[in-house]
């Protein structure tokens, strides 16, 4: 595929940068094809606060907890 500079508008400040070729080819090696809504400054900002927001929650799935039950009792 062939990639050429794009202009975007930052969704956060309003600020106009190019979006190029460079980035382009490695955000499809990662598996993203849409165009970034933020500017490589805001993007930056807001990874911090995403990244510790994501850690806090825990995601709790079957299996993944052990308790003490008695034997023979079930959660269910």
């Amino acid at each position: 595929m062939s990639y050429t500079d794009k202009q975007i508008t930052c969704h956060d400040c309003g600020t106009v940068c190019t979006f190029s070729v460079k980035e382009q080819e490695q955000f499809a090696s990662i598996g993203r094809f849409n165009a970034p809504k933020r500017c490589v400054d805001c993007r930056a900002k807001r990874k911090p606060a995403t990244s510790k927001s994501e850690s806090v929650v825990p995601i709790i799935m079957p299996g993944n907890i052990t308790m003490d039950l008695p034997p023979g009792e079930c959660l269910l």
